[in-house]
């Protein structure tokens, strides 16, 4: 049963909400200020969507979605903001976040319940690849793990790197930036274990559509941004060759990877345009770092 946590100062709303969802079988916590949902978050790591109001005494929803960025084991739990705001800065905000993420109230009932669906469903899925790279990684155990690191990454420690699917070799990493090994780990062997993850997942036929998926990889202590996507080949038996972006950090949240695949999306452009496997990365990593070593 996913278990959603609602924040909000008014009981009135809350008490609907929760009626709302409990009635659909999800678990329900509640809390009427970001403090009270944060002390609830770092006691209980099995929430599996935060619903909160952006206007709150004590902390808002805005300071506690950056303190729950904070914590290592939540950087990718979907959030959703509800707000009967609509002022310049929350209208940007709520256009950066994306239209599934940020609901002006009063709130349509069913396009609420399609958000939370599409939300869980992603997480779902999120938590497949996790699942199946924690198996690969088990079964083969030959990446060396690093290091903690701190919150804020250094250059070094960030890499963008491209892998594409050949029907003889399986993955194959064709790109990369930094080019030099100076990493504690084989990014060639970990490219290919991200994309053996992600074809259950989401390559077992034909891909429709651009997917992207953020993941906490635990045993390297770092974070790592996907975009998968294809383009028509017709010498390929699926008629299309899979090709898989990725940045790799020690810490990238939910907001990073919102810009992150805005990059992502024009490199993905270019390689369909082109069928160029191998864009100039060196300005776009440049890109990735300034939003990296942001405090976003």
């Amino acid at each position: 049963m996913p278990h959603i946590l609602i924040c909000d100062d008014d009981d009135k709303f809350l008490s609907y909400i929760r009626l709302v969802l409990e009635n659909k079988n999800y678990k329900v916590t509640v809390a009427k200020n970001g403090k009270k949902a944060l002390k609830i978050l770092l006691e209980d790591r099995n929430i599996d969507l935060i619903i909160s109001d952006i206007m709150m005494p004590q902390m808002d929803g805005y300071e506690l979605f950056k303190e729950v960025m904070k914590l290592p084991y939540y950087t990718t739990l979907p959030f959703i903001f509800i707000s009967g705001l609509s002022s310049e800065k929350d209208i940007r905000l709520g256009k950066l976040l994306g239209v599934d993420d940020y609901i002006t109230k009063p709130i349509n009932e069913k396009n609420l319940l399609a958000v939370i669906k599409g939300k869980l469903q992603r997480k779902l899925k999120e938590d497949s690849v996790k699942n199946n790279m924690t198996q690969i990684f088990q079964e083969e155990k030959e990446i060396t793990i690093p290091q903690s690191k701190q919150n804020i990454p250094e250059e070094n420690d960030i890499i963008i790197f491209i892998v594409k699917w050949d029907d003889r070799y399986g993955p194959e990493l064709v790109g990369r930036y930094p080019k030099t090994e100076i990493h504690s780990f084989n990014i060639h062997q970990l490219g290919n274990h991200l994309f053996q993850a992600m074809i259950p997942i989401y390559g077992q036929s034909q891909i429709s559509r651009a997917e992207n998926v953020l993941l906490n990889i635990d045993y390297l202590n770092m974070n790592t941004y996907i975009y998968f996507d294809a383009y028509l080949d017709s010498v390929k038996r699926s008629k299309q060759t899979q090709f898989m972006i990725s940045v790799i950090a020690p810490k990238i949240n939910y907001l990073h990877s919102l810009k992150l695949k805005t990059i992502c999306q024009e490199i993905s452009l270019k390689i369909k345009q082109k069928g160029e496997m191998k864009p100039n990365l060196k300005q776009k990593w440049i890109k990735i770092n300034q939003i990296l070593m942001s405090e976003t």
